[in-house]
């Protein structure tokens, strides 16, 4: 049997196929705004509140759904529950599970976690959503 990882990996690799009318790009920039909504707070504008109601989340919310299936509430994910910080810094850096004998480093979990990696990942999300460039 594969696993989760191997699975989820296949399934990313396959490209957007439109089926109910919308375009590869909206689908594409659908599914980046409804991930990158944990990282919106009230204090960012569009804020949660004013993204979640619209056509776009719900398709993001769509496309999420069948492409990984219902969300698993935590206590019963088998994976977490074996899950420590540490192996999960190592998944989110190297994209799998962490085996006896791997090292993580300081440099390792620093630039994801850098403003400069944060950056990176909000400007993905405020291009999705169709904003005015951020100045460098």
């Amino acid at each position: 049997m594969e696993s989760l990882r191997r699975r989820i990996e296949k399934l990313e690799r396959q490209p957007f196929a439109p089926q109910s009318g919308y375009s590869a790009q909206f689908d594409h920039d659908a599914l980046t705004i409804y991930r990158g909504m944990p990282y919106l707070d009230a204090t960012m504008f569009p804020s949660y509140d004013k993204v979640e109601p619209t056509e776009t989340y719900a398709r993001g919310r769509e496309l999420h759904e069948e492409r990984y299936g219902p969300i698993i509430p935590a206590h019963l994910d088998p994976h977490l529950k074996r899950c420590t910080l540490a192996s999960a810094e190592f998944e989110f850096v190297f994209e799998r599970e962490p085996e006896a004998g791997d090292l993580l480093r300081f440099e390792h979990v620093g630039m994801p976690h850098s403003p400069h990696g944060q950056r990176i990942l909000l400007l993905r999300i405020h291009c999705s959503v169709g904003a005015p460039t951020i100045a460098p």
